[in-house]
């Protein structure tokens, strides 16, 4: 009984390291076998450059406490459009615009190559925040420190 209890840990440890190895990227020889390499990063999508410079200048040209419906006459059908609420209470506080210039991977994933403007609105459809990330000539307004600064800026 003792050496069928050992043999199966034995395989159990050697499936994990294969597993783990494989999650992890490394490469390893596990059981004699080599393992492959891990897949390659996902391709970007991106906006053309002429697309990326009227962004950046039409998003530079809005002002804190514009009305959410004339941010998206200026700048278009964002990439996203989110709710925002509470955890707890599930009550919506806002809503938050993303305008991709950059994207790799899939949307539910950030990603440190993404090109990102997000603008946050309040309950009350008025723009509170514009966020750059990575996004040349956008500046995060109004200047905050802490979570939600730019991460051009950390």
């Amino acid at each position: 009984m003792a050496s069928c209890t050992a043999r199966y840990l034995a395989a159990l440890l050697a499936v994990s390291a294969v597993l783990c190895s494989s999650a992890c990227g490394d490469q390893r020889k596990v059981a004699g076998t080599e393992m492959s390499e891990p897949a390659a990063p996902q391709a970007c999508t991106e906006m053309a450059s002429d697309k990326i410079k009227a962004l950046v200048l039409n998003v530079q040209a809005l002002q804190l406490g514009e009305d959410r419906e004339k941010v998206i006459a200026v700048l278009g059908k964002p990439s996203m459009d989110l709710g925002v609420a509470r955890k707890e209470s599930n009550v919506l506080t806002g809503r938050m615009l993303y305008y991709f210039a950059k994207k790799c991977g899939p949307f539910s994933v950030a990603d440190d190559r993404d090109q990102v403007v997000k603008l946050l609105f309040d309950v009350s459809d008025h723009l509170t925040l514009v966020e750059s990330i990575n996004v040349s000539g956008v500046q995060t307004r109004p200047d905050i420190t802490g979570p939600l600064k730019s991460r051009n800026e950390q």
